[in-house]
């Protein structure tokens, strides 16, 4: 019997979810420049390592989208 495993990293279940239900693209809002409390949503730099890329910048707020 031959048992293959695969892991997958939370992200890529996120990002399969995602094609699964028909969406082409995930949107975040992240903080650009100093982290503050309103940075809950983590600062750029973050989602730009895990593959997302600049849509709009609105000052200290980016518009990120990660396609599919």
């Amino acid at each position: 019997m031959n048992v293959e495993i695969k892991i997958l990293s939370p992200e890529l279940i996120n990002d399969y979810i995602a094609l699964k239900e028909g969406y082409n693209f995930i949107e975040a809002y992240p903080t650009i420049g100093e982290i503050s409390t309103r940075s809950y949503h983590g600062p750029y730099s973050i989602y730009e390592k895990f593959g997302f890329s600049l849509h709009k910048n609105l000052d200290d707020i980016a518009i990120v989208r990660k396609h599919l």
